[in-house]
């Protein structure tokens, strides 16, 4: 079996990263109204750290004093990860599972994906700056023809998408988060972990 998984929101935290990362902004004494523009606008920046954009604006923010601190925030990145992550991972891996992450974000993402302290886990791991999530996946997918795959994300559009496009797969919402729309299409939703290996046991020994 293949199991391709989401980042945020199905093996780490990403509402409560992004949270104190918006902190740092506010606490260097940044607008909250500027601080929401130069995170949008630094999703397209192609180093993604969005201090450089804010710095040039306002020029009493030091820089380097917000990239440190947001460094030190990546340095902590595996406490975002959810409680049942390492354990579930742990288990693929000794039940021969071959696992991917398709993630999709700006370059930062790849920074906290690999702070993360999980990539070795991974055979695969695919971050693209933005658009359908369904092209990474079966590029997976043709790498090992004869294993079947298994999705897992919390984005309903998302889950839709590929399901759609590739609807031999198995299609799995993670619904962690309290307020999350839900998939029209998905084959199952599930609140955690125990949920998906209830779903791959099935598919394994069934």
């Amino acid at each position: 079996m293949i199991l391709i998984l989401d980042f945020d929101g199905v093996l780490f935290d990403g509402e409560k990263f992004k949270e104190d990362y918006l902190r740092i902004f506010s606490d260097a004494g940044i607008a909250s109204d500027d601080v929401r523009i130069a995170y949008r606008a630094g999703r397209a920046h192609p180093k993604g750290y969005h201090h450089v954009l804010t710095a040039r604006t306002a020029s009493h923010i030091n820089a380097k004093e917000l990239a440190r601190r947001i460094q030190a925030l990546l340095d902590t990145s595996p406490r975002y990860l959810y409680p049942d992550t390492k354990k579930f991972l742990q288990w693929c891996v000794r039940a021969g599972i071959i696992l991917a992450i398709v993630s999709r974000g700006p370059a930062f993402q790849k920074k906290k994906i690999a702070a993360s302290g999980i990539t070795r886990s991974f055979k695969k791991i695919t971050v693209i700056p933005k658009g359908p999530k369904s092209e990474a996946v079966h590029a997976i997918m043709r790498v090992h023809p004869r294993h079947h795959a298994t999705f897992v994300d919390d984005t309903a559009e998302v889950v839709d998408e590929v399901k759609q496009s590739l609807p031999t797969l198995t299609a799995v919402q993670m619904t962690r988060r309290r307020r999350i729309q839900r998939s029209a299409v998905v084959d199952a939703r599930v609140a955690d972990f125990a949920g998906v290996m209830r779903i791959i046991r099935k598919t394994l020994y069934n």
